[in-house]
């Protein structure tokens, strides 16, 4: 088998439908198609291109594990399940769009050469080993994602944007990691969690994402010859003072220690003093 076409009517791939199908090579999932079942491409490994239905709900658990071939993927929508991607050793880049919701354990676990991921703003959880064993050295996640599990990250990553949405994180989440240098909203609980884990976090998260953002676009800063540049006179930058001679509107973190099944966990609440 080297090729499919899917009919109009089908809305799911079923379970080890085209496992250890070698000679496959390209595959268009089309947008009728909402489900692909676990291992459905189940070491596939020539496999060297796949496009997805935009309207895809489920990825199903190694689904696409060891198809070595594959070296870029771009998924707009639904959740990736448990081992999803595992061993998919050639893949280098991965976009995932606003629709993906959820990243399963080890999802993208030992895909050893991966370098970038792309996170849309839908991805609400990341389980526990989901990019152990790649190379990513830099990881931007977004405002909405609310739990994080145990050595979620590689130990290659240098530097780790997380965002206040962030509720439950298990004490684990960083073990990996050791380098990492973590950007957060100042105030925020996810600050208050890596504060409690010996890691000094960056108060810069907001400034850290458009960085990011502006150099994946490609985008360069235009430098001004040195001529042209006029020396602009200082100005009082002295913080004002709190006529309180307080903090002004502090705000009280209860931490709580959750143990349950697979480790501990701390749940961040917020609450005003």
């Amino acid at each position: 088998l080297t090729g499919v076409t899917f009919p109009d009517s089908l809305v799911s791939i079923g379970d080890g439908a085209f496992d250890r199908c070698i000679r496959l090579t390209e595959v268009t999932i089309p947008d009728n198609i909402t489900e692909i079942g676990s291992s459905a491409f189940f070491y596939c490994t020539g496999l060297t291109d796949v496009t997805f239905s935009q309207n895809l709900e489920t990825i199903g658990g190694r689904a696409f594990e060891g198809c070595s071939s594959l070296t870029s993927l771009t998924i707009p929508s639904g959740s990736i399940d448990g081992l999803a991607f595992l061993d998919c050793t050639g893949l280098t880049d991965v976009m995932l769009g606003d629709g993906v919701t959820y990243i399963g354990r080890a999802s993208f676990k030992d895909c050893y050469n991966l370098t970038n991921v792309t996170f849309g703003n839908g991805i609400t959880r990341i389980n526990e080993e989901a990019f152990a064993g790649t190379k990513l050295t830099t990881m931007v996640l977004r405002d909405g994602l609310e739990y994080v599990e145990s050595m979620a990250f590689p130990t290659t990553l240098q530097d780790l944007a997380l965002p206040a949405s962030v509720t439950t994180m298990s004490t684990e989440a960083l073990d990996n990691s050791p380098d990492v240098t973590v950007h957060v909203v100042p105030g925020s609980e996810t600050e208050i969690f890596i504060l409690r884990r010996g890691l000094p976090p960056e108060g810069d998260y907001e400034e850290f994402v458009q960085q990011a953002d502006s150099a994946a676009a490609g985008s360069e800063v235009e430098e001004m010859p040195a001529e042209e540049v006029e020396t602009a006179p200082a100005e009082n930058t002295a913080p004002a003072e709190d006529p309180s001679g307080g903090m002004g509107g502090a705000i009280a973190v209860v931490i709580v220690v959750v143990l349950a099944a697979g480790g501990a966990y701390v749940v961040l609440k917020k609450k005003k003093a």
